[in-house]
């Protein structure tokens, strides 16, 4: 059995109790003890009552060790299982086992004269352990029967604050370790700490600290014999006495002292500033959503609430949780994550402490919608932000970028297969960035729309042509040159570099094309629409360069044979998006039952023709690779503007419908 009081702990009420614990030691059969002698006992000048006097016994003086302690102010505990007597005082801790000659002082052994004893119930010890071990000034006068005993005297050299390992301290320098006791007051709040037996040995003084919690330390010689020290602090804390060497420290607690959201080039750091490294716990909390940092073994000395306007951090609360814990909450838009982030180096400065979060934005979850002209990607967010889309033609799909978040528990891979989308694929997801890809059979367009709350919206177009099967006949070639410019370039020439980069951006959107030549050979005009028809093309278009004597004589022009089904549809949308594309004149889709190839297909079928080959202005423009491609690019969206238009029932639902009837629900990653 254990059995410790510290004086700290133990007021003066309970000095009666200790007397009975510590001093009433059972004999256990020993030898009757022979009878002590009673002598009158001075301790620091003061008579000591006839219990706890010295005795005299077979000529050896022993003193009560309970008086000590409580005239004294040092502790006392009984060991049971080894009979020994443990005594801290001075900042020593000595070890002294009933009957033993030997004992401990800080773990080295010393020697008594005699061992400590228990007589009538009292543990008693020899006067010589005083003055040998404990160096008090001791007397005993064999003509009085007196014993007198006095403490070296306490001497208070130096009050000082410091903050030491980022903890506040009120250090007490004196000319040995002291004994002291702490009291907490309130009205003002305020910590009293009294060194009994001392004396101050500098003047009554006040010392301001700055700091916000350990406002102030204020020392006076409060009596005779007892120096108090007054803290006023800031918040109640715990605190620690601390002994050592010939100081006593009063140790508090580390102090977080600032919070605050800093923004860096998009990056959001929640940073919490403290007097010393601190271990947080952090989690987060719904309805509402936020972010949540315990801090233990710290005291608060910052604002209690810091409002900010930020999309993603609407303010920060601060609080003294218990008194061994600091709270710092940030109240969130949505149910952000983070990554604890470390000072960088140079960053860390003497006596303050960074503590980094870094907030990220989190995908939820993916889905994806499948309509008649586009497929809907939307991606859900913890707080809105608009993605970075990029257009990778080489690997066939588009990269969604999200800087400053993070993709948490979704699957790596979401199949579509609607004939718009293959897939998507989670490609990057590392600290601050996540990028999903999204592979296509082709691509034709997309945008980014605002979506519903905090989602990211990504609409890929639909081709209207994919899979289907597109005729190109570039005019003339071989023995049949066409027009030819003034400057000598010749339409046969021109019509087949149109029809190359025309088929280029059709396959891109997902077409099949077919020419009626690829190189500057000769075919027969009936041979033309002849191989439309037999491959069932869904669409012809011969392309060609005009000429007229007048060589004043410009614009655009765009030719259908008025009997075929949709062929006056097919040339309105390629006149039209030629025209808006190479500010030429309109010179209007027009019918005509003269031109063979336009005739004999039987498919909708038009030729258009670009510019005047004898114009000399637009036979420079003609020339140009840049404008070449421009005419190409407007020859594509005309034809894909016609099939776009064009009413065909959708397995995914109708026109402006989203999840109509009988159309699979989009599958959702959770």
């Amino acid at each position: 059995m254990f059995l410790a009081f510290h004086r700290l702990a133990a007021p003066a009420f309970l000095l009666s109790l200790m007397v009975l614990l510590f001093l009433a030691v059972p004999g256990r059969g020993a030898p009757a003890a022979p009878s002590p002698t009673p002598l009158e006992t001075m301790v620091n000048g003061r008579p000591v009552t006839d219990e706890g006097r010295a005795v005299m016994v077979n000529g050896v003086v022993f003193m009560p060790l309970y008086v000590l302690a409580e005239q004294l102010h040092f502790s006392l505990s009984w060991l049971e299982e080894t009979r020994t007597v443990r005594i801290e005082v001075f900042g020593k801790a000595i070890y002294l086992p009933l009957g033993s000659k030997v004992g401990l002082v800080d773990g080295r052994s010393f020697k008594l004269t005699e061992p400590a004893q228990s007589i009538s119930g009292r543990t008693v010890v020899p006067l010589r352990f005083l003055s040998d071990i404990l160096d008090f000034e001791v007397s005993y006068s064999s003509a009085k029967r007196r014993v007198e005993i006095r403490a070296p005297e306490y001497a208070v050299t130096d009050v000082r604050y410091a903050l030491i390992d980022g903890r506040p301290q009120v250090l007490i320098e004196g000319n040995r370790p002291p004994s002291a006791t702490a009291t907490l007051k309130r009205d003002p709040l305020r910590l009293v700490v009294d060194l009994p037996a001392a004396r101050l040995a500098i003047p009554d003084g006040v010392l301001p600290t700055g700091d916000p919690l350990v406002r102030e330390v204020a020392w006076k010689q409060e009596r005779r014999d007892t120096v108090r020290l007054t803290v006023t602090l800031g918040r109640e804390m715990p605190y620690v006495l601390t002994p050592a060497d010939h100081r006593l420290s009063v140790v508090f607690p580390p102090q977080v002292r600032a919070a605050e959201l800093v923004i860096d080039g998009g990056r959001r750091l929640l940073v919490v500033r403290s007097t010393a490294p601190l271990q947080p716990k952090v989690y987060r909390l719904p309805d509402p959503d936020r972010l949540v940092l315990d801090l233990p073994g710290a005291a608060l000395a910052a604002p209690s609430r810091i409002p900010l306007s930020d999309s993603w951090v609407y303010g920060l609360r601060l609080g003294q949780l218990d008194p061994q814990t600091v709270r710092v909450v940030a109240d969130l838009e949505g149910p952000l994550a983070w990554a604890e982030e470390p000072a960088a180096p140079g960053e860390v400065q003497e006596q303050e402490a960074t503590l980094k979060l870094h907030l990220l934005n989190r995908v939820i979850q993916v889905t994806h919608q499948t309509f008649k002209d586009r497929t809907r990607l939307r991606l859900k967010l913890a707080v809105a932000a608009t993605p970075t889309v990029l257009v990778d033609r080489r690997a066939g799909r588009l990269e969604l970028d999200l800087p400053e978040a993070v993709s948490e528990g979704l699957a790596v891979e979401v199949p579509v297969g609607d004939g718009t989308v293959e897939r998507l694929r989670l490609l990057e997801a590392g600290p601050g960035t996540v990028r999903w890809g999204v592979d296509l059979p082709y691509y034709v367009g997309h945008q980014v729309l605002p979506g519903e709350g905090a989602e990211a919206v990504v609409e890929v177009s639909r081709s209207p042509v994919y899979r289907k099967l597109i005729f190109l006949d570039p005019g003339h070639g071989g023995a049949d040159p066409g027009a030819t410019g003034s400057s000598g370039l010749m339409e046969k020439e021109l019509n087949l570099d149109l029809a190359l980069r025309l088929r280029q951006l059709l396959v891109e959107a997902g077409a099949e094309v077919a020419l009626s030549r690829e190189s500057d050979v000769f075919v027969p005009l009936y041979e033309r629409p002849r191989a439309a028809n037999s491959l069932g093309a869904a669409a012809f278009l011969s392309i060609h360069a005009n000429a007229n004597p007048k060589n004043y004589e410009s614009g655009t022009e765009t030719y259908y044979h008025p009997d075929r089904p949709g062929s006056r549809e097919l040339a309105l949308e390629v006149q039209k998006k030629l025209v808006e594309a190479l500010k030429l004149l309109d010179r209007s889709a027009r019918p005509t039952r003269d031109f063979v190839v336009v005739r004999e297909a039987t498919m909708p079928a038009v030729l258009a023709e670009v510019a005047f080959l004898s114009n000399a202005a637009e036979e420079k423009l003609l020339a140009d690779p840049v404008f070449r491609q421009k005419a190409a690019a407007a020859l594509a969206e005309g034809i894909m503007s016609y099939f776009r238009n064009r009413s065909e029932p959708s397995a995914a639902g109708t026109p402006g419908e989203e999840g109509a009837a009988g159309a699979k629900p989009p599958p959702t990653l959770p």
